[in-house]
């Protein structure tokens, strides 16, 4: 299965982003919360916006294998939703403020779903594989 290749790279990049916050909590020791601490605020957003986007457009990439579409697709999908992470963690990280990596980031990320979204309806509607 495609899709378990990129579940594990995942996987592998939320287990360093909790890292991250873990590091920030014993730096600045914040317990809990994030202490008014800029940089535990930023690590704690850049985690929050990947448990909300990247379970989703998995659902999406599974639901494409189960339907039989397009492996080069899948892959497309997978490779895209790495980049936006790494480019939304970037921007993120450089700046609490709005930047070039978090808005690439969010904007790749946003597109997956829509188009994937898209492309399901599609398939249900009219049967077609991607």
């Amino acid at each position: 299965m495609i899709t378990g290749l990129y579940v594990g790279v995942l996987a592998i990049m939320m287990a360093l982003l909790v890292v991250n916050i873990v590091r920030k909590r014993f730096k600045n020791r914040v317990g809990l919360g994030d202490g008014g601490v800029d940089e535990l605020q930023q690590a704690i957003r850049i985690h929050g916006n990947f448990t909300e986007m990247v379970p989703m457009i998995l659902i999406i990439m599974v639901l494409f294998e189960v339907l039989k579409f397009s492996p080069f697709l899948i892959h497309v999908f997978g490779v895209v939703l790495i980049l936006s992470r790494v480019l939304h963690f970037m921007g993120v990280s450089k700046t609490p403020y709005s930047s070039k990596g978090r808005a690439g980031g969010t904007m790749l990320a946003l597109l997956l779903l829509v188009i994937g979204g898209l492309l399901l309806i599609l398939h249900f509607i009219t049967g077609i594989i991607f």
